[in-house]
């Protein structure tokens, strides 16, 4: 492939409006995926999924839902049911800050996504924990993932903050965990500062900005998680289930709202036939209709890579047959890959227990798009969600060999290549943070654990004594709205949950790997690293700190600047 391809497939792509409505899709291939489709969910106890495909001018299109949105009122998911999209919606986001960047900007051009935020946003509050990258990173390094810094995954989805204002401004007490603009780290909190800095600008709401992008697609069902919700009782949503004990049992959505502090990371809702009309839209180059929302060679911006992040599989002597199916780089919150030499741009996404995938096939005007509404994510199970999409290409391009559209010399190579390595949205697993002591460890007794702890970055907690169950005092934990739990001690220094006196479980039980061990472990008499399998994603909790007890500029004023 020439790489060239990588910037897409430019501008000479023919422009081919969105004009129907209704399924067109032969019966024999709408059987094959209706048939697989149902097989997935069976075996993966998946309660409702959707699905869309679209192919050119509609000459092959499909969408419906599967399953039921809600088990216990037996109402059945449909084209227009609303699901958690997850990290798919920072490609909105993406597509929101170019938008924006180029009207406002035009006389930068591409430049643009690589001039500083300072230099674009001089009034933002924009600081970082040093010097250099608060003064050099740009829109492209937020959209990218190459800031490198340690991302929050731990007090935005126990809700440990007042808002999103907050949670912008503890991103300066973040570590540095490897080299600005050397690697690929994932960064939710960085995408959503990315979105409000457009806001900031715009002298809008990131809301509003994502409602007029909504409107001008045409995705007039599409929202997105609210603190007002009531997630069970609205119209159109999907339920989220979870599986345990053998059954799907319904997830509490609060917990859901986590996300709230970072819609423009992963709050996005949207249904089957939303999401054929956001994929048509990229397909065809930011054009709806006749109106050319934004221009083919600003879309382009998109797509093209920013960082490197080779994965997946190749041929090898001991499976020679394997289908090449590679992501290769990452462009603005877009993933750019590879499968069978059919380049294939797109992204997925994972809010506990919902998740979703969506590739497009410039090449071929072809777009996919599946949302399942649990139990959690298929990662580490034998039908991960990219296995998925690849035996729905696997499908479709038998139906194209039937002369429905324009797939050039298929063979009939059955896909069975090991999942890819994507990092969802709320991956519970933790990072192991660096630039900390992580050697000593305290002798310290469970009176002596009292008190509050503070970490700038990560929010604060409590360590207290209550009452349990059985009328006996007990070390109790909390940390944000979710993050309660009774303490049991099993070392000198460790102290582990014993039992959870909320929902908030439910989230790591979502990742299907059991539930996950949390360890409070004090390096001293006054600092705990907070532990998840043993891993620290967070930076230590002290004794007594207070967000106000830190400086607002967290590197000294003679530091580093280049």
């Amino acid at each position: 492939m020439d790489i060239s391809i990588l910037v897409y497939f430019f501008f000479a792509s023919i422009f081919i409006p969105f004009i129907s409505t209704q399924n067109v899709i032969p019966p024999e291939t709408q059987h094959q995926i209706d048939l697989f489709i149902s097989n997935v969910m069976n075996q993966q106890n998946v309660p409702a999924l959707a699905i869309s495909i679209i192919k050119n001018n509609g000459e092959l299109l499909y969408k419906t839902g599967y399953g039921q949105r809600d088990r216990e009122n037996r109402l059945p998911a449909d084209s227009d049911t609303l699901f958690s999209i997850g990290s798919l919606t920072k490609s909105f986001t993406a597509v929101i800050a170019v938008k924006f960047l180029h009207e406002n900007f035009p006389e930068l051009g591409q430049s643009v996504l690589d001039t500083p935020i300072r230099t674009l946003a001089p009034s933002y509050d924009f600081v970082l924990g040093d010097r250099y990258r608060s003064g050099s990173v740009t829109f492209r390094d937020l959209l990218a993932h190459r800031v490198c810094y340690l991302p929050e995954y731990t007090g935005m989805w126990v809700q440990a903050y007042n808002d999103s204002r907050e949670f912008f401004y503890r991103q300066r007490y973040s570590l540095n965990y490897c080299a600005f603009r050397n690697a690929y780290l994932y960064n939710n909190g960085l995408i959503a500062i990315a979105g409000d800095i457009i806001a900031h600008l715009a002298n809008s709401t990131y809301e509003d900005m994502l409602s007029d992008l909504l409107l001008s697609i045409g995705m007039t069902n599409t929202t997105w998680v609210k603190e007002s919700d009531d997630h069970n009782n609205m119209m159109q949503r999907a339920v989220p289930y979870y599986w345990k004990d053998g059954v799907l049992n319904r997830y509490n959505p609060e917990l859901m709202k986590g996300v709230v502090l970072v819609n423009a990371a992963g709050g996005i809702l949207s249904s089957a036939s939303d999401m054929m009309k956001y994929m048509q839209f990229h397909l065809n180059l930011g054009q709806v209709g006749d109106n050319q929302i934004i221009p083919a060679e600003v879309m382009n911006w998109l797509y093209t890579p920013s960082s490197l992040i080779a994965s997946g599989t190749l041929k090898s002597e001991i499976n020679p047959d394997s289908i090449i199916n590679l992501n290769i780089a990452y462009g603005l919150c877009l993933d750019i890959g590879v499968y069978d030499g059919w380049l294939r741009i797109g992204h997925g996404g994972y809010l506990p227990p919902s998740e979703s995938l969506m590739h497009l096939y410039p090449e071929l005007g072809l777009g996919v798009f599946i949302a399942m509404s649990g139990p959690g994510t298929l990662r580490s199970t034998s039908m991960p969600n990219s296995w998925i999409q690849a035996q729905l290409f696997e499908i479709l391009r038998g139906a194209i060999k039937q002369d429905v559209g324009r797939f050039d010399s298929f063979s009939n190579k059955i896909y069975t290549a090991a999942p890819l390595d994507l990092m969802p949205l709320a991956d519970l697993s933790r990072i192991s943070t660096r630039n900390q002591d992580t050697n000593s460890q305290a002798k310290i007794s469970p009176d002596e654990a009292v008190g509050t702890y503070g970490s700038g970055f990560n929010g604060e907690m409590i360590i207290s004594f209550k009452n349990n169950s059985a009328g006996i005092p007990q070390l109790y934990w909390e940390y944000g709205k979710w993050g309660l739990a009774w303490l049991v001690q099993i070392s000198e220094s460790n102290f582990s949950i014993d039992e959870w006196a909320s929902d908030f479980w439910m989230m790591y039980w979502a990742n299907q790997r059991g539930m996950t061990n949390l360890t409070l472990e004090f390096a001293d008499m006054d600092n705990i690293r907070y532990l998840a399998e043993g891993a620290q994603g967070s930076t230590n909790f002290t004794r007594g700190l207070k967000i106000d007890d830190l400086p607002e500029v967290p590197w000294a004023p003679d530091s580093c600047e280049k």
